[in-house]
């Protein structure tokens, strides 16, 4: 309630893990294109998530993998997460 008290929107897509499922990514993707026009803060519990998740969305969006990857990992994806993103997308 206090963070749409302050004009943004609250977003929860609880994800188990240091690696969201594609339908999560999906979801999140939909949902900050829905609040563009809106003030958004994205929380994640470790910054790893929170890397992880940012790099995937922007694949989605589609940003050159690799530019993506590298943003994700400025912002704390592991190299786990980094290889787990690489084999959803080989096996897409």
């Amino acid at each position: 309630m206090e963070t749409e008290a302050l004009g943004m929107r609250y977003i929860s897509i609880p994800i188990d893990g240091l690696v969201p499922s594609q339908e999560q990514v999906d979801d999140f993707t939909q949902k900050v294109i829905d609040a563009s026009k809106d003030m958004l803060l994205v929380y994640a519990p470790s910054s790893a998530l929170l890397g992880t998740m940012w790099a995937a969305y922007r694949i989605n969006l589609g940003a050159p993998v690799e530019f993506a990857i590298n943003q994700g990992k400025k912002m704390g994806m592991g190299p786990n997460q980094e290889a787990t993103l690489r084999n959803r997308l080989r096996n897409k």
